[in-house]
Order: structure tokens, then sequence, then C-alpha cells
């Protein structure tokens, strides 16, 4: 950076360093500019919705930017223990009425959830990544500010809507292997998308999961709550109800397709428009691993994990601190072994 004189003293010239960041990351990066949507959103000072912009990442020109000529078996390809999988796009393309053929067939998960950035604020995101394949990075394909959703009484779906109209129809140019000719509204695209425009795709892709928390469904899909005494979004099952068996009395009450539309319409319920995804169906509405597992049952499992070999090493409730050291130890020293460095760490230890 050059030097500049100011009131007798060298200083290093900054007032273009914003300017030569942006440069740097536009020459290095690998996704083009995302696609300027207009979406219904809230307006605290006025107290109504409005029509503003938003940045959308199209899914279909996220995976033209990251999948490279030659490389499509890397995303694509599915492993023996990937058998699940097989019978989601099989079943996915029997629905659609599509035929596999010799197309390389890319299968797509989106996750959506919003996290807390101030104590008054949160932000929403939804992502993509792909399934098959090797590849596990998520892309974002829309951010924003939880203040901003609708709030017309529609919990944020009005300006999900929107987002999902333009997921949709990115979606069914994945399906046809090709650059759409128009965009999400029927109209003639702009500028470098108008070249790509009629472009054929070197794969094509199929949605074949929705995952996010439970909360995320009933608020953006419309999901229905625990409100209502049961146990999952997909089935009959009480709050209740554990038993797990094959047998299981709440396996034969499954929601299908047809009877979460009659639901919906009957009750004159909202329906998001994520289900304008070429084929996607309500089985594809997936409960997220981090949530449910991580934040969820894996706390209770470790929980009762521990108290077995607290007990183990001697612990008595009266007087844990020893037990309670010598389990910390242990956990340090499986951890290092094991190369993931301090598991456990207190404000006062340091990195081993």
């Amino acid at each position: 950076v050059a030097n500049r004189v100011r009131k007798g003293k060298a200083k290093p010239d900054t007032r273009n360093a914003a300017r030569a960041v942006k440069r740097l990351f536009r020459s290095r990066a690998i996704l083009q500019s995302p696609l300027l949507v207009d979406v219904p959103l809230w307006d605290a000072a006025t107290n109504q919705q409005v029509i503003g912009k938003l940045n959308i990442m199209p899914p279909h020109e996220i995976l033209d930017a990251i999948v490279a000529a030659g490389k499509e078996d890397e995303f694509a390809s599915l492993d023996k223990s990937q058998a699940g999988l097989r019978l989601d796009l099989a079943e996915w393309a029997s629905r659609v009425g599509v035929d596999l053929g010799e197309a390389t067939w890319l299968m797509l998960a989106l996750w959506g959830d919003a996290a807390p950035v101030t104590h008054k604020n949160s932000l929403c995101i939804l992502t993509v990544r792909v399934l098959s394949g090797k590849h596990r990075q998520r892309f974002w394909i829309a951010a924003l500010s939880k203040k901003l959703l609708c709030q017309c009484g529609c919990f944020g779906r009005c300006t999900f809507d929107a987002i999902w109209e333009v997921v949709a129809w990115s979606c069914c140019a994945l399906v046809a292997g090709e650059w759409p000719r128009t965009d999400h509204r029927q109209r003639p695209l702009q500028g470098w998308r108008a070249k790509k425009a009629g472009t054929k795709l070197s794969f094509k892709a199929a949605v074949v999961a929705k995952c996010g928390d439970w909360s995320w469904h009933k608020q953006i899909l419309g999901m229905r709550g625990r409100s209502e005494k049961l146990a999952c979004w997909l089935c009959q099952a009480g709050l209740y109800d554990h038993d797990a068996s094959l047998n299981a009395a709440w396996r034969k009450t499954k929601l299908t397709m047809s009877g979460f539309n009659a639901h919906a319409i009957l009750g004159e319920q909202f329906v998001s428009k994520m289900f304008a995804i070429p084929g996607f169906h309500i089985g594809f509405v997936k409960p997220d691993y981090m949530h449910v597992c991580c934040l969820g049952i894996l706390q209770y499992l470790l929980g009762n994990v521990m108290w077995e070999l607290f007990l183990t090493v001697g612990g008595v409730y009266s007087r844990p601190k020893e037990a309670c050291a010598t389990l910390l130890n242990m956990t340090k020293v499986f951890a290092k072994r094991l190369g993931f460095g301090n598991a456990i760490q207190r404000p006062h230890d340091k990195d081993d």
C-alpha cells in the first residue's frame, strides 16, 4: 500500500483498500453475481409490507459453477451405503415421469434455519448441498434478517414463498438439464444470464430432501406443530407413544402427499410454494440431524454415559470432585490419542 504524507507524517494510503479487496474477491470468485429479486418484506417504521430487493443464488447457477467439466461423477456417484438415496431418486423419477436414462443425476438437499445474531434479531438462511458423490459443502441460496420477514399475519411465509418461486424455477432448469430461457416470472433474462439461456448443463439434478428443525418447518412450510399433541408432522404418533417396534400402530398412519393437500385445502391452511419444486413430496421433509441429535437426544445419551462412568470410577454424589477430575483427565487423554485435541476446555486451560 502506497504511503501518503499527512500533517508531516507518512501514513499508509488506505482510501481505496475496500475497493481493492472487492476487486480481488470478484477476480477469484467461483460464482457469478446473485439474482436480484423483488420479494415482500416488512417495514418496521411504517408497520406495513413493502416490496424490496433480495439477493438469491439459484441452485442451477451454483451447481454449474462448482461442478467442473469431467468431474461430474464426484458429485453424482452413489456407493453401497447410499442405497436409500437410489430408492429416493427412483421414486422421484417415477412421480415426475422422468426417464433417468444415461444422464448424470445429482441428488440435492435444501436446508434452512434461523440463528440469533443479536439478542433481538436472528439471521434466516437457506442453503443447498449435494447428497450424492463425495462433496458435502453447503452453499447459500438466500439469507436475510428475521426482522425483514413479512409480518402481515403470514408468519414470514409471504417472503419465503417469493424465494421458493425462484428455487422451484431453478430446480425445473436442473431437471431439464439446461439454463432457463426466461426468469421465474417468465420475463426475458438480462445481462450474462441472457447469454447463458438454453445452454446445456453437463448434469441434471433432483431435490429429494428439505432439512430443518420442527419450528422452521412449521413456520416456513406450514407443517403441523406439537400443539396438536403429536410427536411428528408425518404421522399420527402421539407425544407419549414410545412404541418403536416394526408393528407400532403409528407406522400405519403415515401422512401422504394427497392427505396433506386435502388437510390443507379443506382446512383453508397455508400450502408452501416449495411444493412447486419438481417431484417434491411431503416425505422429503426431513428432521435436521443437528437439532435432533447434537442438540437433542445425544445430550441425554452423553449425560447417561458420563453418569455411568462417574459411578464406575468410584464417584459419590456427596463427594464428586475426585471422580470428575479423573473423568476429565481420561477424556483429554483419549481425545489427544484420537487427534481431537482438548475435547473439554475450561477458561483457564490451554490447548494441548
